[in-house]
């Protein structure tokens, strides 16, 4: 075959340079987390990640069966000639994610593509970003801590902090396995789950409860369908989740089963079509994607790990606080499990479950690095290298390009 055929095809090179400029962002923030025992500088350093990957973003060159791609074609074909209120009246109104519906009709609006790439990419990861700022700011990431000599490969590359690495170790965790392409060619889905994941760690962990959440819920649910069962799982979570503590809260109960209600009586309709889209997954097994399964099982490995670690040192100093984000990441692992042979929602419960669960990794690797235990450290990174590799090599990252070489 004519090696500029070939090239044409599969576009290997647009591929390997945007495979190349993500991993680069990435370790980029890594070594920024790692050389940064400063506090105060945490929020600098994500507001360049969050540039960084905007950029990625705006100028990604999505595949003709993207999501992305669709959208397009949807707003030129039916959105573009209608006004305002002819959209609202219309498309909006009728539309079972009228949020999405919403956001991409204004950003298309601008006539630049990029915008909506660049616009879900923000909230994606600026949600998750706003975490870890929040759960290093908790952990207390300070400079006075014991100082020992750490990388990513082994124990001899620089001195840092015990607080310092395990935060950028979490960091590069997270950010191999190569969501980023997923949210700006799906656009609407990860959107979502990112800001429910915010929504569970702000009302568990952090100062805010499910009540002043219940806007951003909102927001996540009527975006994509894929947020509702997580948000149920929530409300499932404050019921059951009250049988193991020795004082039950008649609150929690209250908030939980009015919610419902109410959810049942004003969203009834979506509620509905999300259990039918469930079970049109369960039933058709639409599509799947090995590679991405390998992704999914070493993450759910990483998560099912994470929690035994937590569970033998929640009563330690400082560990308490994130018991009830541990106990909701357990909550979590029942339906991963039990629709682990259904690909679609297995992946979706994964990516989400792959956010929480960073707090509590930050929190465990701080710990053990202190106690000089690094097994769990040591596992940390095999899977971390693991599941970065995958995704570069075989996984949805690798469809990710910039530019389009003419041949």
């Amino acid at each position: 075959m004519n090696i500029e055929l070939m090239l044409s095809r599969t576009m290997l090179i647009e591929r390997l340079m945007g495979v190349f400029a993500y991993v680069l962002v990435a370790l980029y923030g890594y070594s920024r987390l790692l050389h940064t025992e400063n506090p105060k500088k945490l929020k600098g350093i994500f507001a360049v990640m969050l540039t960084a990957i905007g950029v990625l973003a705006f100028f990604y060159v999505p595949g003709e069966s993207a999501d992305l791609c669709e959208w397009r074609k949807m707003y030129d074909s039916y959105w573009q000639n209608r006004t305002f209120s002819e959209f609202v009246t219309g498309p909006l109104i009728n539309s079972s994610t009228p949020v999405s519906y919403l956001m991409i009709y204004l950003c298309q609006k601008t006539g630049l593509d990029g915008v909506l790439p660049c616009v879900v990419a923000l909230i994606f990861f600026g949600s998750v970003f706003a975490i870890f700022k929040d759960c290093a700011a908790r952990c207390k990431l300070q400079d006075d801590t014991p100082k020992v000599t750490y990388s990513l490969f082994k124990d001899n590359a620089d001195v840092r902090s015990n607080s310092t690495y395990a935060l950028a170790l979490t960091f590069l965790c997270f950010m191999a396995a190569g969501e980023f392409l997923e949210v700006i060619s799906g656009v609407r889905c990860l959107t979502a789950l990112a800001i429910m994941a915010w929504c569970v760690y702000t009302d568990t962990v952090g100062d805010r409860t499910l009540l002043k959440n219940l806007v951003f819920y909102g927001i996540a649910c009527l975006m994509h369908l894929a947020a509702i069962p997580v948000f149920v799982l929530r409300l499932l979570y404050l019921l059951v989740g009250q049988f193991g503590n020795k004082k039950p809260k008649l609150g929690s109960y209250i908030v939980a089963i009015a919610i419902g209600a109410a959810g049942l009586v004003v969203g009834g309709s979506y509620l509905t079509a999300a259990f039918n889209k469930g079970i049109s997954y369960i039933n058709n097994n639409w599509y799947s994607y090995s590679w991405e399964y390998i992704i999914g099982f070493m993450q759910l490995a990483l998560v099912l790990y994470t929690l035994l670690q937590y569970r033998k040192i929640k009563d330690e100093e400082g560990m308490q606080g994130l018991k009830p984000l541990a106990q909701f990441n357990a909550f979590m692992c029942v339906p991963e499990i039990l629709f682990c042979f259904e690909y679609t929602i297995f992946h979706r419960f994964i990516m989400f479950s792959s956010i929480i669960i960073a707090p509590l990794m930050y929190a465990v690797l701080q710990y053990k690095l202190q106690k000089e235990d690094h097994r769990y450290v040591n596992f940390v990174r095999v899977l971390t290298l693991a599941i970065l590799a995958v995704a570069c090599v075989r996984g949805n990252l690798c469809g990710y390009k910039f530019f389009l070489l003419d041949f």
